[in-house]
């Protein structure tokens, strides 16, 4: 499925229709992420371990992939932007455990919550073709971003990574570069950060980091370009374990917690946990 998914024949089809006045508002891309490359063998949804974690990981970072190729081509049939890519089903789809009440009906743990953060900040980076990212379902199905049994109701480690991110809304991204050491799993090398940074109307900056290595903290210091800043703040998504899961008694693990940020001369400098997701707000 992944090498299927990043095979290219251009096909002006979908873009023909691009006159004066486009008369088609987005092309749409559906994306999931799983474990592995078997469409009917997604891997476990809780009980996984660190292969499958980097597995999943690498599957959602080949959105990247597809955003970027997609977008080469619709650029030669329309380079002034005008059509969207639609990224209108994303999200991670793995096997339902056998006591669940549906076959879409996925325990939510903080793998979902590194996935999303990583996807997110992809989509963020290419907010100039992409105008529209849909995770699949809301409640119950698949990444939700809210879970029922009976009565009761929680709210997953995606709700709170929806929260975090949503400071980017309606504000202005910013170019932002990351050098950082790969996290390497077995035959799986990645880039160890992901990062997207956007200004809002009231002239903060707000820096999103996804630390995808689930061992390793990673120190970083952010230089900041132009501006005279005052103060920054941060907190931080993670868990102790790769596999750690919401639940319906009464806590919530994934909460994001106040992190140390010291701001001097221009640069902030965080601590990142492993297996985390960072939301940094500079004034």
């Amino acid at each position: 499925m992944m090498a299927q998914a990043v095979k290219w024949r251009p096909n002006p089809t979908p873009l023909s229709l691009i006159v004066e006045r486009p008369l088609m508002w987005g092309l749409s891309l559906h994306f999931y992420t799983f474990a592995g490359n078997d469409w009917h063998n997604k891997g476990r949804n809780v009980g996984f371990g660190r292969a499958e974690w980097a597995s999943a990981l690498q599957r959602a970072t080949l959105t990247d992939d597809l955003i970027t190729r997609h977008s080469a081509i619709m650029d030669r049939y329309d380079p002034k932007k005008e059509i969207a890519l639609a990224v209108d089903e994303w999200g991670a789809w793995f096997a339902s455990e056998k006591d669940a009440p549906s076959q879409l009906y996925l325990e939510s743990t903080l793998r979902d919550a590194v996935i999303a953060g990583h996807s997110l900040n992809i989509f963020n980076r290419h907010a100039d073709r992409v105008r529209m990212a849909n995770v699949a379902q809301m409640v119950n199905v698949i990444q939700s971003l809210i879970l029922t049994k009976g009565e009761k109701m929680v709210v997953t480690p995606t709700y709170h990574v929806f929260d975090m991110y949503k400071v980017h809304q309606g504000a202005m991204l910013l170019p932002a570069t990351v050098r950082a050491e790969d996290y390497v799993e077995g035959a799986v090398r990645l880039p160890g950060l992901s990062v997207s940074a956007s200004k809002d109307k009231a002239g903060r900056l707000h820096l999103t980091i996804v630390n995808l290595d689930p061992a390793r903290a990673s120190k970083v210091a952010i230089k900041l370009d132009g501006g005279t800043w005052k103060r920054a703040t941060a907190k931080a998504l993670t868990a102790d374990r790769i596999d750690t899961r919401i639940t319906f008694d009464g806590t919530d693990p994934f909460v994001p917690a106040p992190l140390p940020a010291r701001l001097s001369q221009g640069r902030v400098e965080v601590q990142l946990p492993s297996k985390s997701v960072t939301l940094i707000e500079v004034e």
